[in-house]
């Protein structure tokens, strides 16, 4: 047991020296605790949590926990939210962060909740029982030379918008929805892409889009 609470420990010190360095989300909202808090208060409880084989690696599980505790969610529906159907039901930062940002939509009543998982193909489903697909463009930080590019934004926009699936309540194939979350752009690259948004889409298009700034 004690073999196997060190080399857990050890897991989480390596996710802990790549917490920030693979993903901005995390570094924007960086715990006061240390990795050595972490890896000696998550060990064990990643060990034995009966949904720890969902999680890819021990990063996921820490994210995981951070949101728990910062969205003050319940955690059987942050399972739900977070599973992603597209990857085997796997939990992954990406996946959390999409539940998140449907937390944050349906909290300010942007979409009608509840909102439930979808099938692979497709992210979410609002209470009306309609289809929505998440984005959630980054922002580069200052430390990463690759460059904000509106074309891939608005690219991806323009796919999602011509893709349709079926009504979860009705069954009816209709469009798809979007939910555009901004939190993890600069205040230059917002302004692109809702420049974009409101001078580029049809207002059918647009009133399928709901953004978080």
């Amino acid at each position: 047991m004690y073999k196997i609470l060190i080399v857990a420990s050890l897991i989480f010190l390596q996710s802990c020296s790549q917490f920030t360095i693979r993903d901005r989300a995390i570094a924007s909202r960086q715990s006061n605790r240390n990795c050595l808090s972490w890896a000696s208060e998550f060990s064990l409880e990643y060990l034995t949590h009966p949904q720890s084989n969902q999680f890819k690696n021990a990063q996921d599980f820490i994210y995981f926990q951070d949101t728990l505790v910062k969205f003050k969610v319940d955690e059987p529906r942050l399972l739900e939210l977070g599973a992603d159907p597209d990857h085997n039901n796997y939990i992954s930062m990406k996946s959390i962060q999409e539940a998140e940002s449907v937390l944050i939509a349906e909290r300010r009543e942007l979409i009608p909740g509840p909102i439930i998982r979808g099938p692979a193909e497709i992210d979410f489903y609002d209470d009306l029982g309609r289809p929505w697909d998440v984005k959630t463009p980054i922002s580069p930080t200052e430390y990463e030379a690759w460059e904000f590019d509106i074309s891939q934004v608005s690219n991806s926009i323009v796919h999602q918008l011509e893709a349709t699936h079926e009504n979860f309540e009705t069954q009816i194939v209709e469009p798809v929805r979007i939910l555009v979350d901004l939190r993890n752009t600069n205040s230059k690259h917002r302004l692109k892409v809702n420049a974009w948004i409101y001078g580029n889409l049809e207002p059918e298009e647009i009133a399928r889009i709901r953004i978080i700034q």
